[in-house]
């Protein structure tokens, strides 16, 4: 996942350091992540010749050494992003760069995904039904807890993309009207509670 958040994030040809490439993912995800992680993957992707470090500018902190992307590293990262996401983590990532894709390519791809997603929750269903089956009355079935926490998020998933692609003539993902989510009662009724044993 990491490996190809940084390769996307270095693939219009600039060359950015670390902390630049943290700031850069959370300006396109609205989530953090540390210099350190970014760091140590990029010293992994130089060493397999994805990236390599870059000539830093004369007046740039030297602490913070820049990186560009290679021309293996760029085939690298076009061929992820013109294959359908697999796990919901690395999908997520793929959803930052959907933009660097044609059109009518993102839209057979989500689509792709989405048939996957359902093909899983099928799966999940029916492993769920049969590991209820075999439960005895009055037990924990920790299987079962898994299951429908997997397929709740499978779930999830599904509808996400159904919101995204609901409006196909102004274009997928071109404008946010993904609906508002709402909390449960019980969730909202947990807040304050949690913020006022916090102190």
């Amino acid at each position: 996942m990491l490996a190809h958040l940084i390769l996307g994030l270095l693939r219009n040809g600039d060359a950015r350091h670390g902390y630049d490439l943290g700031s850069a993912y959370n300006a396109r995800s609205g989530r953090h992540l540390s210099s350190g992680n970014i760091y140590r993957e990029l010293a992994r992707l130089d060493g397999e010749g994805l990236v390599r470090k870059a000539v830093r500018p004369p007046d740039a902190d030297p602490r913070r050494v820049p990186y560009e992307i290679t021309d293996r590293g760029r085939e690298e990262f076009d061929r992820w992003l013109a294959a359908p996401a697999s796990a919901a983590y690395e999908f997520e990532i793929w959803l930052l760069f959907l933009d660097r894709l044609k059109p009518e390519l993102r839209v057979r791809l989500v689509a792709r995904h989405q048939e996957q997603l359902r093909y899983k929750a099928k799966w999940l269903v029916e492993a769920r039904e049969e590991a209820a089956g075999d439960q005895p009355t009055g037990t924990y079935n920790a299987l079962c807890v898994s299951l429908s926490l997997q397929l709740k998020r499978f779930v999830a998933d599904i509808e996400f993309i159904e919101d995204l692609t609901a409006d196909p003539e102004k274009g997928l993902g071109t404008t946010c009207r993904v609906p508002p989510v709402t909390m449960s009662k019980g969730v909202r009724e947990a807040r304050p509670l949690i913020s006022k044993h916090a102190h």
